[in-house]
């Protein structure tokens, strides 16, 4: 599965972004970085078609599981909105391959 983005920059949307990112057993940056700040944060769903949770932390440290170093995990079509100013500090991780996290992020 291909990572699917669309991005636009205007004064009105600011430094806006959104997709789809192919999420497996590695840990995985939601985005690369942004060349503008984040004003809002980004909001993260989960496919309702996973068969499993995928897990959201700060760093390539992350697991999927309830260790010290375990992200919350996020079920099969749940959100979260997480206050951050640049993708690239969202890490992500399953403990199944190919499942989907949509994000967006203005």
């Amino acid at each position: 599965m291909t990572e699917i983005v669309r991005e636009v920059s205007s004064a009105k949307h600011g430094n806006a972004k959104w997709g789809c990112v192919p999420v497996g057993a590695e840990p995985t940056r939601v985005w690369h970085s942004v060349k503008e700040p984040l004003t809002r944060g980004c909001l993260l769903a989960a496919s309702k078609n996973n068969v499993a949770p995928i897990h959201i932390g700060y760093g390539p440290e992350v697991t999927a599981d309830e260790s010290v170093s375990g992200g919350l995990p996020l079920s099969p079509g749940d959100g979260l909105n997480v206050p951050v100013d640049d993708l690239a500090d969202i890490w992500v991780v399953s403990t199944v391959p190919n499942q989907k996290l949509y994000f967006q992020a203005v």
